[in-house]
């Protein structure tokens, strides 16, 4: 039995390598042991009474939580703990107003949702539901338990063209073509929300998972060929089979974001694990493999079984018997996914998912003098330079910022 102190121990080694979102990064293991081991129960479901403290350390600690969209989990769960278990008045009201926050975004998305499937179904398109979107609507108890800061939507990339027209109908814009940029690096177009509906999210429409997941025919076609369907009540929509979103949210988490890991994302692998059966276990180690996402898939479980119990320990006790990762995956898992990744480490994972030797060369031609939109969309705090010798300024800047990092 691990006592609270080895718990906390635990969470540290975990995310030495991956830390947690966060300004400093890892901040929130740094939060008061009595009000992280509460923190603890409370996502275990293992209530216990709150510790002793002031309204303004419960608040620090509570502030820890931002940028990890884990508060109206915390919500969620602290609601149904009896009253002595809870803690004090003013912290359980500010995290039911966050609860119903969630839950009135989660409505406004549901419109959105609605219209975009229709209209896309019109077309002959059914696209997948990913991460987010799919998982708040599928996987919780809830769907105001998981915020989502966008939209996330799988399609074939010959249905890009037709897609692109409903979404635009619709009041969306491109802020510059990701897929002409570079549609093997980063197969998704993001689409921003009206001027009119500041409180939409944006929608990311993907031809290929990133990084290395699925961005080849057969495995994309795997992807849809599992795919299942949920009946939400606002709207039916498929998404990835659990086994396969599991392993996708655990690569997507620590190869995307992994200098920055959210709780919120750790709890989607937690919500996941609960739900897959016996079939999906037996298959979830070969789909990792076939995914190049084996270690991603390991490192996210045995998070989130420290940080919620799920899955239990026993299940980790297996992942000796799963199979090899392949020669590619391992070499990415060793010079690109750690927190403090170098670029050039980043910049030779991408271009071996680049299959034609001029494509590289266009890549790279991309990423020494990108197109303006692009500079303006990564750095939107950067004002449009407002003749060529800024623009040029601009780039040195960038070049500059990437040499420290070599």
């Amino acid at each position: 039995m691990i006592d609270a102190a080895g718990r906390i121990a635990e969470l540290e080694a975990l995310h030495a390598r991956f830390p947690l979102a966060g300004s400093p990064p890892n901040g929130l293991l740094s939060a008061d042991p009595a009000l992280l081991e509460y923190l603890l129960s409370v996502l275990r479901e293992d209530p216990a009474p709150p510790p002793a403290r002031s309204a303004e350390e419960w608040q620090a600690c509570l502030s820890l939580l931002d940028g990890h969209s884990a508060r109206p989990i915390l919500a969620s769960l602290l609601l149904k703990q009896p009253a002595p278990f809870r803690p004090p008045a003013g912290v359980v009201d500010r995290l039911r107003r966050e609860l119903f926050h969630s839950a009135a975004t989660v409505m406004r998305g549901d419109r959105v949702l609605a219209t975009l499937l229709e209209r896309l179904r019109d077309r002959g398109i059914a696209p997948l539901l990913l991460k987010g979107a799919a998982l708040s609507r599928s996987v919780y108890p809830d769907a105001a338990m998981r915020q989502g800061s966008d939209i996330d939507l799988l399609v074939r990339e010959d249905e890009l063209e037709a897609c692109a027209e409903v979404i635009v109908g619709m009041g969306y814009r491109a802020p510059y073509d990701f897929h002409a940029f570079s549609p093997f690096t980063t197969p998704h177009q993001v689409y921003l929300p009206p001027a009119r509906a500041p409180a939409a999210r944006p929608l990311e429409l993907h031809w290929g998972l990133g990084q290395g997941f699925a961005q080849d025919h057969d495995r994309l076609e795997g992807l849809f060929s599992r795919s299942i369907s949920v009946p939400y009540p606002a709207f039916e929509f498929r998404t990835l089979g659990h086994a396969d979103h599991l392993a996708f949210c655990a690569h997507h988490a620590l190869y995307h974001h992994g200098n920055a890991v959210r709780l919120g994302w750790i709890c989607d692998l937690a919500y996941l694990s609960r739900v897959l059966t016996r079939t999906d276990w037996q298959a979830l180690p070969g789909r990792a493999v076939a995914h190049r996402a084996r270690f991603a898939t390991e490192t996210g479980l045995r998070m989130a079984s420290a940080w919620t119990g799920l899955p239990e320990p026993a299940r980790l006790d297996r992942f000796g018997g799963w199979p090899e990762p392949a020669r590619t995956e391992v070499s990415d898992w060793d010079n690109v996914a750690w927190s403090g990744s170098p670029t050039l480490g980043v910049l030779r994972m991408q271009l071996h998912f680049i299959p034609s030797p001029l494509g590289k060369v266009r890549y790279l031609l991309g990423i020494m003098v990108p197109p303006e939109e692009k500079v303006l969309f990564d750095c939107p705090e950067m004002r449009p330079p407002p003749n060529r010798r800024a623009l040029g300024a601009l780039h040195l800047h960038r070049w500059l910022s990437h040499l420290k990092k070599l």
